[in-house]
């Protein structure tokens, strides 16, 4: 692709708040990768409504998908200037049903919502620094939770995690700052997909 258009990848976008990220980026301008793991006929659909976007499809729970979905990204544009950690899961447990959080349980969650974003960044990296000027530095958003910073949530698990995202975010932004900025932002309860 020559077009020299910004790009922005949003994981977890083919619905609720990644999709109202991709289309609020894409009305700003940005070409916009957009990723899902399993919706891969409403990311095609979601592609298709929004100017220069494209679908990628990988789980983020493989590491190795994690290499292939920047690689690809990186091969379609040909850069790489905003990445959006959007990609997220959740399971209810109440929070004093202690054996309910089960070691799978917090492996998957802590996996997805720190591991992941954490490689994706650092795959990134080399794109996003190549990208950034003084006067569009080039950023990562972490798509956090209220449940992160208050004792609240749907699963201690899921609130622990988070929390770590935003631990990471904060870590992150001293590191990579000022040519990659890096922040979160942590939302209340929104009503998107997963909670139906």
């Amino acid at each position: 692709m020559t077009d020299r258009a910004r790009v922005a990848l949003v994981t977890g976008a083919s619905s609720g708040i990644g999709l109202a990220i991709a289309q609020r980026l894409t009305q700003a301008g940005y070409r916009v990768a957009l990723h899902s793991r399993a919706s891969s006929a409403a990311g095609l659909q979601a592609a298709a409504t929004l100017a220069g976007a494209h679908y990628f499809q990988a789980d983020l729970l493989d590491e190795a998908a994690r290499r292939e979905l920047i690689h690809q990204v990186v091969a379609h544009y040909g850069r790489l200037d905003v990445l959006v950690n959007n990609a997220g899961a959740s399971s209810v447990i109440p929070h004093d049903d202690l054996w309910a959080a089960t070691p799978d349980i917090w492996h998957h969650l802590y996996e997805l919502h720190v591991v992941a974003p954490w490689q994706l960044i650092a795959l990134g990296e080399p794109y996003l620094r190549a990208a950034s000027t003084d006067e569009q530095p080039a950023s990562v958003l972490n798509i956090s939770s209220h449940a992160g910073v208050r004792p609240k949530g749907a699963s201690i698990p899921y609130a622990a995690s988070k929390a770590a995202l935003n631990h990471v975010t904060r870590l992150l932004a001293k590191t990579l700052g000022p040519d990659i900025r890096v922040n979160a932002i942590a939302p209340g309860l929104v009503d998107t997909p997963p909670l139906h």
